[in-house]
């Protein structure tokens, strides 16, 4: 029988959950995984008395793995990762809560006005900002973003500390993220004219 090394187990260095525009946003980065290394995103609904099991993701040694709940329900969703190693031993992440309200948008997702994408990404991020999205079957409109305005952009990691900013006039924007060290961080967008933020997505960076 294959035995895992227990000085090469695997680590969790960081796990994330938050609001997007098609859902949930789970995100997770992990060391010394292989390929026998299985993960399963968790939810509850009920403060954490029963877990539903919303989807595996196989470890592809990659280090860096999102997954994406597109049916978060009203209220508190609460999130946490299942690991399964070699040795068939199991281990859970720290618990994320995200709220989300009782408007009648489907599922009452983050009204937020960017895009980031790949993601996770490895060299290239692009943002796009949009004056308005679909939140179910109507159009909600974001109005802090304008034509023609100005938008102050940050990048920072978990910790908070910034890593990159600009300041960007245009809807699209891409930048070279190859020398960010990999891990989770936070993209956000502020109306430079008016103070107020667009919005503020989670990106991984393999």
């Amino acid at each position: 029988m294959i035995r895992q090394n227990p000085a090469l187990a695997i680590h969790l260095l960081d796990f994330t959950a938050t609001k997007a525009i098609a859902g949930s946003q789970v995100a997770w980065v992990t060391e010394n995984e292989e390929n026998y290394t299985d993960f399963a995103v968790q939810r509850s609904t009920d403060g954490g008395t029963t877990w539903t099991i919303l989807g595996g993701v196989p470890s592809a040694s990659e280090g860096a793995y999102s997954f994406l709940d597109k049916y978060p329900q009203n209220g508190a969703d609460s999130y946490r990762l299942l690991i399964t190693d070699l040795n068939g031993t199991v281990s859970y992440s720290n618990v994320v809560t995200i709220m989300y309200g009782s408007s009648n948008s489907l599922n009452s997702l983050v009204k937020t006005g960017i895009n980031v994408y790949p993601n996770p990404a490895k060299t290239t991020l692009n943002l796009s900002i949009a004056a308005g999205f679909k939140a179910g079957s109507s159009m909600v409109t974001i109005s802090n973003t304008t034509p023609g305005a100005t938008y102050d952009v940050q990048i920072a990691n978990i910790l908070g500390s910034v890593i990159k900013k600009a300041t960007i006039s245009q809807q699209n924007w891409q930048t070279d993220v190859s020398g960010l060290t990999p891990g989770t961080y936070v993209i956000q967008v502020t109306n430079k004219a008016t103070a107020s933020i667009v919005g503020q997505e989670t990106f991984v960076k393999l």
